[in-house]
Formats: structure tokens, C-alpha cells, sequence
């Protein structure tokens, strides 16, 4: 049975807390908000701590850390979970940048230690053969909304530059994975954004224009506010048929995931396919970033 600690006690922590209570034993769980690691620690009859290095010192018979925090902060605290010995599975996204993410990977191998993407797992169900099919002359449009925020206030990290990255990284992550899934990186981006309070807040809507790697060419249009959480990428291709798939509602759910995953772990399963990808999708928001806010990416 493996045992468990959670660093980051908010939504993501609590439905991560919900599985390993489950199918291992929650140790103890971290948040810089004492209020919050101390509600999810009664909750789970686990230990409560607010720094990560007092966790990490404080559970040295933990099997696997489980990183809920903000995007932003993956790199430090996943490097540190890893120096430390233990075995890692990171919320999604893996982190900002594409340099940030090769620096875990290459921790990860230095350290003997597995680090596991969890959003890898958030496989979706699309008509048999697509991948295969794709080409050059497809053409693609990938609409994404999601709901507003709970917090309008500007408190909550999902509105801040940093830690939060942006609206592709804080609500449309898994959409983009698909994206470079099927059509690779983006080689050519053009757009512009709106919404934003000021320069250190994220976007609450943006569009781009893109040309992959792999010469497909495409339009991504994001936005945030409304009533749901409804998606919808559609692809073209050159003899003008459409094929539509409807995004996140085919999606495995943390229950169908979570069993998946352990077994992996036990089999010791490599976790490379899942790292570069989780990868790919760091450096494709990134890249969309660049090419529509340029200033804030020098």
C-alpha cells in the first residue's frame, strides 16, 4: 500500500486527497494557508504542515508526493521532492516553460526517483484511426470556454500572471495536449488577447492564429466567464469533411485514473512518453504566449 503526501490543499488537493485516501493511506498534507492544510488534514486524518521542506522532513516513509500546487511553483516544488527522495505525481500542467520542464526531467533521472504527469492520464476517446490521419493539409479550430472563477476578487492565484501562467495553462491545458497530440508544436502564432486588469493579471479571453510544425494551419479561441465548462475542436480535412469532437465531457475522471496510475507506479512502468508530452504541452502554451504577449515574454 503506498503512503501519500500532498503539497497544495486547495481543489486539485482535495480531489487528489480523496483517491490516495482511498487506495493508499494519506500521510500528511502542506499548503502555506495553515487553515486550509488543517481542514484536509482532519478530513483525512492526516498530518498538517505548511512548508514544503518541514513535509518532506517530517514523512520520511512517504512513497509518493503529490504536487497540487500552482502551476508556477511545479518546478521548485517537485525538484525538491525528488532531491529528497521521493517518487512524484504533478498536477497539470508540469509548469510553465519548456526550460523549467527539462530541469525536472533531468532531476528526475539524476535522482533515481519516477515523476509522472498526471494530466498524461486525462486520455480522451477520439475516432479510431485519427492520429494516423492527420496531415499537413488538415486545417483545425479549437474553441474552449470555461466558468467563471469563484474568486472575481483577484486573490485567487487562477487570475495572477504568476503563479497562475495564464488561461491555457489554468483551464485549457488538457485541450492544448490534444492539440499537440495531433498536430504537433506550434511553429507560427499571431493573436492577441483581452480582459486583462493589468499587466500581472491573466487574460479572461484570447484568440490565436497558428501554423504547426508539421505545416497545419489552425485557429485556437479561448474564453472564460460563462455558464459551463464546454469545449470543441474541429478538424478539416482537404476533401472538406469535419470531423468534431467534443471536449472535456469524453474525458476519464480522477476515479478511472487514479488505479491506472498506481499500477503503473508498481509495475515501474517508464515514465518518459508521459514526461515528453507533458513537456510538448508546457512549450506549446509557452510558444502561443510568446506570439501574442510578446512583452511578457523576453
Amino acid at each position: 500500500m503506498y503512503k501519500f503526501v500532498i503539497i497544495g490543499c486547495g481543489t486539485a488537493g482535495s480531489l487528489h486527497a480523496a483517491q490516495t485516501a482511498t487506495l493508499g493511506k494519506l500521510e500528511a498534507v502542506c499548503d502555506i494557508k495553515p487553515e486550509k492544510a488543517q481542514a484536509l488534514g482532519e478530513k483525512h486524518d492526516a498530518r498538517a504542515y505548511r512548508s514544503i521542506e518541514d513535509l518532506l522532513s517530517g514523512t520520511p516513509d512517504a512513497d509518493i508526493v503529490c504536487v497540487c500546487t500552482p502551476a508556477g511553483l511545479h518546478a521548485e516544488h517537485i525538484i525538491k521532492s525528488l532531491q529528497a527522495g521521493r517518487n512524484v505525481i504533478s498536477e497539470s500542467p508540469l509548469c510553465l516553460t519548456k526550460a523549467a520542464a527539462w530541469q525536472m526531467i533531468e532531476t528526475e533521472k539524476f535522482c533515481g526517483r519516477r515523476l509522472v504527469p498526471y494530466e498524461a492520464y486525462h486520455s480522451y476517446r477520439l475516432p479510431a484511426g485519427l492520429e494516423t490521419k492527420i496531415t499537413a493539409a488538415h486545417s483545425f479550430e479549437l474553441i474552449c470556454h470555461d466558468r467563471a472563477d469563484e474568486q472575481e476578487d483577484g486573490n485567487s492565484w487562477q487570475l495572477q500572471r504568476f503563479p497562475g501562467g495564464g488561461r491555457l495553462y489554468t483551464s485549457f491545458c488538457r485541450e492544448i495536449d490534444l492539440l499537440v497530440k495531433l498536430f504537433g508544436l506550434p511553429a507560427i502564432v499571431k493573436g492577441s488577447t483581452g480582459g486583462q486588469i493589468s499587466p500581472s493579471a491573466t487574460e479572461n479571453n484570447g484568440e490565436a492564429e497558428m501554423q504547426m510544425a508539421n505545416g497545419s494551419k489552425g485557429r485556437l479561441a479561448w474564453a472564460t466567464g460563462g455558464a459551463e465548462r464546454k469545449s470543441q475542436l474541429r478538424i478539416f480535412d482537404e476533401k472538406g469533411g469535419i470531423t468534431s469532437i467534443d471536449l472535456p465531457g469524453n474525458r476519464l475522471q480522477h476515479g478511472d485514473i487514479y488505479p491506472g496510475m498506481l499500477r503503473d507506479f508498481h509495475e515501474k512502468k517508464s515514465t518518459a512518453p508521459l514526461l515528453l508530452r507533458a513537456a510538448a504541452t508546457a512549450e506549446a502554451i509557452e510558444k502561443i504566449y510568446k506570439g501574442i504577449l510578446p512583452e511578457n515574454h523576453d
